[in-house]
């Protein structure tokens, strides 16, 4: 991990985020805000730029993942 990527990973819930050069939120129906603007953030960074043409290109199994996400974090809360 390189130090863009610590700070990204440390600084995730308090970024700053430049809302007239983010990208549209591909999912907004099921994404909120928040978790879109900590992944807007990610993908600017070099090694993590291939997940925005992963969410065009697999947007059923990021829904899937996510719920699945959703559904881990419930049963651990």
């Amino acid at each position: 991990i390189n130090h863009e990527e610590y700070q990204f990973f440390i600084r995730a819930n308090t970024l700053t985020i430049d809302r007239e050069t983010q990208f549209s939120n591909p999912f907004p129906t099921w994404l909120n805000e928040t978790r879109w603007d900590q992944m807007s953030e990610l993908i600017r960074l070099p090694d993590y730029r291939f997940l925005r043409d992963s969410f065009d290109q697999f947007p059923k199994d990021w829904k899937e993942w996510y719920a699945t996400i959703l559904i881990r974090t419930q049963k651990t809360a």
